[in-house]
């Protein structure tokens, strides 16, 4: 599940969606509406909370990937 926090400054997803192509669905509309991702918060270390994250580090390469330490090193 993905949350989107959508502010005038920008969006930031908490969570990803579990799937690369859900991932996709979510990127195409972020770009549609012309937003700029500036932050991924990674809640859990479990694989639904993040594995979209590919695409989305692909599309927005300049994001800031925001988890715990311990979330973090199973996510490199």
């Amino acid at each position: 599940m993905c949350y989107i926090i959508d502010r005038r400054e920008g969006c930031s997803f908490i969570d990803v969606p579990f799937t690369l192509s859900d991932a996709e669905i979510v990127r195409d509309e972020i770009q549609k509406r012309k937003r700029i991702l500036t932050a991924v918060y990674i809640t859990h270390s479990y694989q639904d909370y993040y594995l979209g994250l590919e695409v989305i580090k692909n599309t927005f390469p300049s994001v800031k990937i925001i988890a715990l330490l311990q979330r973090l090193v199973i996510l490199i």
